[in-house]
């Protein structure tokens, strides 16, 4: 069996708490970062992220994100939703120029001001390091947003593997072909490579793929079958890759 190397973990639900920590931090970190740049109360900017979230689905219902253009889809998405904060805020809409650098910046900019970890990820992640593995990342978010959300939790040089993200896929779906691509552009076989992940269905697409798969349940909904380690956290998960090394 090829010895495992390279370990790639999802943020968000994995080592982003995005229920709880991360929804308070983004809101205040948008409203300040929103005020600084077109003007009026942080405040005001924080309540329309709210209202924004609270909505999520009306902005993106018409969306797909599982074809060709997905990435077109999702830059279409975020568009939507800055227009919406501007609307809510009663400030002018930006031209569409500024409009596309902003979706550019905006992610990288409000997530580097976000410490979102896990209480127990830090730890895990400087052990998982002293087994002389290599962290990488396969995850949803965009590169502005991974990027942002590795800067502000200070862990951004513990990745030395690569950050795959939709724009290096070429499409939002996390599917076989994006994990064995993965595995290229690591320089290594998929069996050397782990997924980490919360989501079983991406789960299964890294299994096809050949790498080797963690389920981190923190809700306790996953059956023994999502992977073929199940953890309930990150504290155990050195332990766990350590028996593949």
């Amino acid at each position: 069996m090829t010895r495992l190397t390279h370990v790639f973990f999802e943020l968000h639900g994995t080592l982003v708490d995005a229920r709880r920590t991360l929804p308070p931090l983004y809101r205040a970190a948008l409203g300040d970062y929103m005020a600084a740049r077109y003007g009026g109360d942080p405040a005001e900017w924080a309540e329309a992220n709210r209202r924004v979230v609270a909505d999520w689905d009306s902005y993106h219902a018409d969306l797909d994100f599982g074809g060709d253009d997905s990435l077109a889809q999702m830059r279409e998405g975020q568009a939507r939703t800055l227009r919406a904060l501007f609307r809510l805020t009663g400030r002018p809409a930006p031209s569409l120029r500024e409009l596309e650098r902003l979706i550019d910046e905006y992610a990288f900019e409000v997530t580097r001001r976000c410490d979102a970890l896990y209480p127990e990820a830090r730890a895990a992640l400087e052990a998982i390091r002293g087994l002389g593995l290599t962290l990488g990342v396969m995850t949803h978010s965009l590169r502005g947003q991974a990027e942002g959300l590795l800067a502000g939790a200070r862990v951004r040089e513990a990745f030395a593997g690569p950050i795959v993200t939709p724009e290096v896929r070429g499409h939002y779906a996390r599917e076989p072909g994006g994990y064995r691509l993965a595995a290229r552009l690591a320089g290594v076989e998929p069996g050397a490579c782990a997924a980490v992940d919360s989501d079983p269905g991406v789960l299964r697409a890294a299994a096809l793929a050949g790498w080797r798969t963690v389920a981190i349940d923190r809700g306790g909904r996953l059956g023994p079958d999502a992977a073929q380690v199940v953890l309930p956290d990150l504290t155990g998960l050195a332990d766990a890759l350590g028996a593949w090394l």
